[in-house]
């Protein structure tokens, strides 16, 4: 049954974190485990959020939560990880404008 909130067009903020999972032996274990966060940009309030791996799977079932929260249209932000594109598509067809922000490095050399 999804779960509603009283979020309506709404601007998200949504962002991972990278996460190491540690073994006894003190050396990082083969995983790695990031926690994807949708936040409310204007109350800076937790809309939906996951721990998983970094991939496609996991960005649609974050998105989906998403969408079930949230009623009516919303822009978010995002950074350049494409599987959230298809996953937007996928829960709110055009009831969503997501940006997605990627960082141009230069080399100095």
């Amino acid at each position: 049954m999804p779960r509603e909130s009283n979020y309506f067009n709404t601007a998200l903020h949504c962002f991972q974190r990278r996460v190491y999972k540690e073994k006894k032996e003190k050396h990082l274990a083969g995983g790695d485990a990031y926690t994807q966060v949708g936040l409310d940009s204007e109350t800076r309030l937790i809309i939906s959020h996951l721990v998983g791996k970094r991939d496609g799977a996991c960005a649609n079932e974050f998105v989906r939560d998403l969408s079930d929260r949230i009623l009516g249209r919303c822009q978010a932000a995002s950074d350049g990880f494409k599987p959230y594109i298809e996953a937007v598509a996928e829960a709110w067809g055009a009831d969503m404008d997501i940006a997605q922000l990627t960082k141009a490095r230069n080399s100095h050399t």
